[in-house]
C-alpha cells in the first residue's frame, strides 16, 4: 500500500492553472492507494479515480484520497472546529479487514505569527503549547485536536510548519525539537524518522533553508507495516509545480 502526503502549493489552486493540474497528474502517476494532501483543489476527474473527503473550501484546502476499495469516510466530528470548515484539515477513516478502523489525517498548519482565538479551537493554549515556550502556536493545535480524535490506529501527516533540527539551528530561542519528543512521548511514531538518522528536505523555495516541514505519524503497530518512508522532491525541486516535496511511504497491505 503507498500512502502520500503531498502541499500541491496555493499559488496554484486555480482550477484552470495549469502547473496546478500538472501537479494532480504527478501525483496520480504516484498512483497512491491513500493520499494526504494540502493547499489543493482536487480537479474534476480526480472524483473518478479516488474517494475525496475534503471540506467544502472555495478555493483550497486539505483533502484526503483514497481508492474507492478502501471504503473511505468521512470521520462524524463530535467537535468540528475553524480548521475543520476552513479546509486546514480533513478526517477520515478506512475500515480494515479486522472490522477496527484506520483514522486518516491530513494536516496543513499554517506558518503565522501569532495564534488567533477563533483558530485556537476552544482548547487551552497553555495547556497545548510546548514546555519551552510561552504560548501555543498553530501547529499545536491540529496535534491537540487529533489527539482527541486518533484513540487506536492512525496515519496524520501534512504540512506542520515545523522543522525537527535545521529551524532550532539557525534561530535564538528556537524549540521546535520539543514537537517531536512530545509526539514520541505521545506514542506518535514519525514515519521518516523511523527510517532516517536526519532531517529531510521537504520545503524548496528558493533562498530558504532545505527545512522539513512535511512529516507524516502514525501508531506503533502501524509502524510495523511500514516498509519504506522517502521524500520525493522531483516536484519540487525539477518541475516546479510546487514549493513542497512528497513524502512517500511504502506499507504492507492492510
Amino acid at each position: 500500500m503507498r500512502i502520500v502526503s503531498w502541499n500541491l502549493a496555493r499559488n496554484t489552486t486555480s482550477r484552470s492553472n495549469p502547473s496546478h493540474e500538472r501537479a494532480w497528474h504527478f501525483l496520480a502517476a504516484l498512483d497512491p492507494d491513500i493520499a494526504l494532501i494540502q493547499e489543493a483543489w482536487p480537479p474534476v476527474w480526480a472524483s473518478d479515480r479516488w474517494t475525496i473527503v475534503n471540506a467544502k473550501t472555495k478555493y483550497w484546502g486539505s483533502a484526503i484520497l483514497a481508492k474507492p476499495e478502501l471504503a473511505l469516510e468521512p470521520m462524524d466530528l463530535e467537535r468540528p472546529t475553524r480548521w475543520d470548515k476552513d479546509g486546514y484539515l480533513a478526517s477520515g477513516s478506512i475500515k480494515l479487514p479486522d472490522s477496527r478502523r484506520l483514522v486518516l489525517g491530513s494536516v496543513h498548519a499554517p506558518l503565522m505569527k501569532s495564534l488567533t482565538v477563533e483558530y485556537l479551537a476552544g482548547l487551552d493554549a497553555t495547556a497545548i503549547k510546548l514546555p519551552s515556550y510561552s504560548t501555543a502556536f498553530y501547529y499545536d493545535v491540529p496535534y491537540a485536536l487529533f489527539q482527541e480524535r486518533v484513540r487506536d490506529l492512525f496515519i496524520v501527516g501534512g504540512d506542520w510548519n515545523v522543522s525537527p533540527e535545521l529551524w532550532d539551528a539557525h534561530h535564538r530561542n528556537s524549540y521546535e525539537r520539543e514537537f517531536f519528543e512530545r509526539a514520541a512521548a505521545d506514542g506518535w511514531v514519525d514515519c521518516y524518522r523511523r527510517f532516517h538518522d536526519v532531517e529531510g528536505q521537504t520545503w524548496f523555495r528558493k533562498n530558504n533553508r532545505p527545512y522539513q516541514m512535511e512529516h507524516v505519524f502514525c501508531d506503533p503497530k502501524t509502524a510495523d507495516q511500514i516498509r519504506s518512508c522517502e521524500i520525493e522532491p522531483f516536484p519540487a525541486a525539477s518541475l516546479a509545480v510546487s514549493d513542497h516535496a512528497a513524502v512517500v511511504l511504502e506499507l504492507e497491505p492492510i
